[in-house]
């Protein structure tokens, strides 16, 4: 298990797991792929949907104060070439809802869940749930305060 979380309205549960470690893709690894899945269980600990994510690793996961999204952020290190970053927001069916191609390490949605802020090394971006779309994408670092 990766990580855990719990929608407060809901107590639904969100479970980010990979089976095992992982080796860089184009590694001679016999499975490099840690096999990245995501879990949903309702509150009273019933298992709703399982779906394997992006990549070949997890980072981590959040669920909504509703319960009706949960960000996920899972990455494939490469030997030959540039890490591949994926945030996705997965609704309550189990799909993809968003994705874009950074990787996030703190996620927060809004007390109404319409909204998500999604933060990494120096970036801050702002999804809108309504629309499935980014707000801004801000830049963060000593020159910007």
């Amino acid at each position: 298990v990766i990580d855990v979380s719990v929608a407060a309205e809901t107590g639904q549960i969100a479970v980010a797991a990979g089976n095992h470690g992982a080796a860089p893709a184009g590694a001679s690894a016999p499975n490099p792929d840690a096999d990245p899945q995501l879990f949903l269980f309702n509150a009273d600990r019933t298992l709703v949907w399982s779906r394997e994510l992006p990549g070949y690793n997890l980072l981590s996961c959040v669920i909504s104060p509703d319960g009706k999204f949960i960000a996920a952020g899972s990455y494939t290190v490469h030997t030959n070439k540039p890490m591949e970053r994926v945030s996705a927001v997965i609704d309550m069916n189990g799909q993809i809802y968003y994705s874009n191609q950074r990787l996030f390490k703190n996620a927060a949605f809004s007390n109404d869940s319409r909204t998500l802020l999604l933060t990494e090394n120096q970036h801050a971006q702002l999804i809108d749930l309504t629309a499935a779309s980014q707000v801004w994408l801000k830049t963060i670092g000593k020159a910007n305060l």
